[in-house]
């Protein structure tokens, strides 16, 4: 009977384990002590404000899942949308459908614009009704302007059109807009002197429909400037 060589059984030794991820530094940003710059093995990996920080509750040696790195990621997209729309809010006041758009073609995911959106509607820094107010304010403050011209300027910045009309009734009194017609068109008569009655009425026609009259209302400045002289006194 032959014997057969036992096998030697030489097992490969098990790989070491690597420790656990987990968050090694949360540290102040040198050139803004606001902000949080967040440290996981030693490696930066995102960089925060202070608040949402705190907010997500991150704290050194915690460990770092997957869900937390998802959950940073969302986070820095969110904060990165909100520092680019308190800039551009800086420059100039804008609807809410503008600031929308606006991060939209910056390169924001809809999430963190949402987000970014309604954190500044909490914090009052957008506010489509106090918008619709001022432009309102600084239109009819420039030059004299009926309800369809401000109702169209209203409309073109992006707001709703239920809003538009709330704020129509509320800032432009029945009476005011005739106020305001008259004395633009006394105004405009000075410049339309040498022409005849026939061409100054169709002149004075056109540019009170321009600034957003209704026919009523302009049929209204008519008469009342039919017995102004050529250079606009009455």
């Amino acid at each position: 009977m032959s014997c057969m060589p036992a096998l030697l059984w030489n097992p490969t030794p098990p790989e070491p384990q690597k420790p656990a991820a987990r968050i090694t530094a949360l540290a102040p940003s040198r050139r803004d002590p606001d902000r949080v710059t967040i440290k996981v093995s030693g490696k930066p990996v995102a960089n925060l404000s202070a608040n949402l920080v705190a907010e997500m509750k991150l704290a050194v040696d915690q460990p770092w899942s997957e869900a937390l790195a998802a959950q940073v990621a969302a986070a820095v997209e969110y904060d990165q949308a909100m520092r680019e729309a308190m800039r551009r809010l800086g420059r100039r006041p804008l609807s809410t459908q503008q600031l929308r758009q606006y991060l939209t073609q910056r390169g924001h995911g809809e999430r963190a614009v949402q987000r970014a959106v309604g954190r500044l509607m909490e914090l009052g820094l957008l506010d489509d009704a106090a918008f619709g107010r001022e432009l309102i304010r600084q239109t009819i403050a420039r030059k004299a302007a009926g309800p369809r011209l401000l109702r169209t300027k209203l409309i073109q910045q992006g707001l709703d059109r239920s809003m538009v009309e709330d704020l129509l009734a509320e800032t432009t009194p029945t009476e005011a807009p005739l106020e305001q017609a008259i004395e633009l068109a006394r105004k405009k008569l000075r410049s339309l002197a040498r022409l005849d009655p026939a061409v100054r009425t169709r002149r004075l026609w056109g540019l009170l429909a321009r600034r957003g009259y209704d026919p009523d209302t302009i049929q209204a400045v008519l008469r009342n400037v039919q017995g102004c002289n050529p250079g606009g006194d009455c």
